[in-house]
């Protein structure tokens, strides 16, 4: 499986050169091709295994599943758009997030449902937010001696501040 993540802010040209080394199963390293007469070796993603490159190509054996993330920032070229199965993922409710949380600590802190619900409605005003500011706010709440108040209560906002107005 490839990754492909926030495909929208990169390169200009990645989407079509992506798209010319899918359909061709192969790319070649410029660096590579230039000494053809050698043959590399290359780290795989298995550990500790290399794969050998003859004249600077690379080869694949199988295509992969790729999966490929956007923010709609910019829109693709046809072709590209043509070749993808586009899947847009819907907010998450209420009781989504609060099974998410209560999933991943094993259960619900005490102030959960309270901090899923000013998750929720940050969202809904149009914020920008991650699950995985909730589930590090939660998790901070299950910290011996955490208190909801005070320095507490600044380090939950500074955790579910909105992520496009940075600091």
């Amino acid at each position: 499986m490839l990754l492909a993540d926030e495909l929208d802010k990169s390169d200009i040209d990645l989407p079509n050169d992506l798209l010319h080394v899918l359909e061709n199963g192969s790319y070649d390293i410029p660096e590579l091709v230039r000494d053809a007469a050698r043959s590399a070796r290359v780290h795989t993603d298995d550990p500790e295994q290399f794969a050998p490159v003859s004249g600077g190509r690379v080869e694949c054996r199988e295509f992969p599943v790729v999966l490929i993330t956007s923010n709609g920032e910019r829109e693709f070229p046809a072709a590209f758009r043509r070749r993808c199965l586009p899947l847009e993922m819907r907010a998450l409710t209420r009781e989504q997030l609060l099974a998410i949380v209560s999933g991943h600590l094993g259960s619900l802190p005490p102030d959960a449902e309270a901090m899923v619900d000013l998750f929720v409605q940050r969202v809904r005003a149009g914020g920008t937010h991650s699950l995985d500011q909730l589930l590090n706010a939660a998790r901070l709440t299950t910290v011996d001696g955490f208190r909801a108040e005070g320095e507490g209560r600044e380090l939950i906002e500074t955790l579910l501040r909105d992520l496009a107005k940075g600091r």
